[in-house]
């Protein structure tokens, strides 16, 4: 995933971990646990979402949901949700949050293409994101 805007790029292979480079790569990592990706789409579907999250809450749309991906995958995001995604959206970023040792769900009876993602610092936003979906079985990757 590149970020032409920053100059940095996130990339990662199966079992061999994630890395970053570029100009813009000397952000340090951590997460800011207050600070989520959730689409307007995701917001729509689940109206009552903020009473499930800890306060308080920001949300940032960085307009690609690859990049969210990777800025989650570095921590610069705590997680994010998408709803209507496509396999050319998330394929990428879904590896990075893996290899990064986060956690990436697909709602298998959430709309099409939903699915929400965690850094591995803010695993405990897990029971947050299964209230919102209405407590609907979730499947993810990097389960804790």
């Amino acid at each position: 995933v590149s970020d032409p805007m920053r100059g940095e790029w996130f990339e990662a292979r199966a079992a061999a971990g994630l890395l970053r480079g570029g100009s813009g790569s000397n952000h340090p990592p951590g997460s800011d646990a207050s600070v989520v990706a959730l689409s307007h789409r995701w917001r729509s579907h689940h109206s009552g979402w903020r009473r499930h999250f800890p306060d308080p809450i920001k949300v940032r749309a960085v307009g690609s949901i690859a990049l969210e991906m990777a800025w989650i995958a570095t921590g610069r995001l705590a997680a994010g949700a998408w709803y209507r995604t496509n396999p050319w959206d998330v394929t990428a970023g879904e590896l990075l949050i893996r290899e990064s040792g986060g956690l990436v769900v697909e709602v298998p009876d959430g709309g099409p293409g939903e699915r929400w993602a965690l850094s591995r610092s803010a695993l405990f936003l897990r029971q947050a994101f299964l209230a919102s979906s209405d407590g609907k079985a979730a499947t993810g990757s990097n389960s804790p």
